[in-house]
């Protein structure tokens, strides 16, 4: 399922076309400006513009916070296109633990004990301040993105006030998955290009990470032995236009 984007607010009840999912307003959206997710605008552009925003508040967050950060990174570089024409690529990277002794695979635990314990999480509220999770037929509090839970990898469901890192990775692998309306030829859209790649690559665990006093990880270095590390990092590129009247970038959707 792709996002719903809503211009006014919708009352909760039957049959309103609600679905269950996370609601950010457009106000927590970075250089996306109200009245742009209007109904009239072609569902393109107005992904084009979510992901510009939800890209931006990402990053924006990362980079004030990276310090405390556990397994999850974010990065965007620009590229000049053209005149007054630039790509934004935003590439996110998770890092994992595969354990032969239960065969699970998730990202990097959070710490238990010590100085760095329960740190390392990102929460939605972090990153959007005004999200929140909606329900089935709930009601819309006005302008913003419906990120419906079927459109989620892994069927990672939204929670506020808990580690959500893994929530995170299951929207951005989404759209690099192509959950998103990509330009061709034929399709206009700001979207110029995703990424994800196949497979994970293998790191090495610095030894803070399970010292046995203060580590930065919920992992113990009796079980480096059974475990993998690996990472993976997906990617979208969105094209922006300056308008040279007033000196803005907007998301630039048009076809190859």
């Amino acid at each position: 399922m792709v996002m719903k984007f809503y211009d006014s607010a919708v009352i909760a009840g039957a049959a309103n076309g609600v679905v269950a999912g996370l609601f950010i307003p457009q106000s927590n959206l970075p250089m996306v400006s109200a009245g742009e997710f209007a109904t009239a605008t072609a569902q393109a552009i107005k992904e084009s513009k979510a992901l510009l925003g939800i890209g931006s508040a990402i990053y924006d967050y990362y980079v004030a916070n990276s310090a405390s950060i556990l397994g999850f990174s974010a990065s965007r570089s620009q590229t000049s296109v053209a005149d007054r024409i630039v790509n934004w690529a935003y590439s996110f990277t998770t890092q994992k633990v595969a354990k032969q002794s239960d065969a699970s695979f998730g990202i990097l635990p959070l710490p238990s004990i010590g100085t760095s314990s329960g740190v390392g999480g990102i929460e939605i509220n972090d990153v959007f301040a005004n999200a929140v999770i909606v329900s089935a037929e709930g009601g819309i509090s006005g302008e913003g993105v419906l990120i419906p839970n079927s459109m989620i990898i892994g069927s990672v469901a939204p929670a506020l006030n808990a580690d959500k890192r893994d929530y995170f990775e299951g929207l951005l692998t989404a759209v690099a998955n192509g959950a998103i309306t990509l330009r061709t030829t034929s399709v206009a859209s700001g979207i110029t290009a995703i990424s994800n790649p196949t497979n994970y690559t293998s790191f090495a665990l610095a030894a803070i990470a399970t010292d046995a006093t203060n580590p930065t990880t919920g992992l113990v270095a009796s079980d480096l032995g059974k475990i993998a590390t690996v990472q993976k990092a997906v990617s979208y590129t969105v094209q922006l236009i300056l308008n040279a009247a007033t000196g803005v970038f907007d998301v630039n959707s048009v076809i190859s």
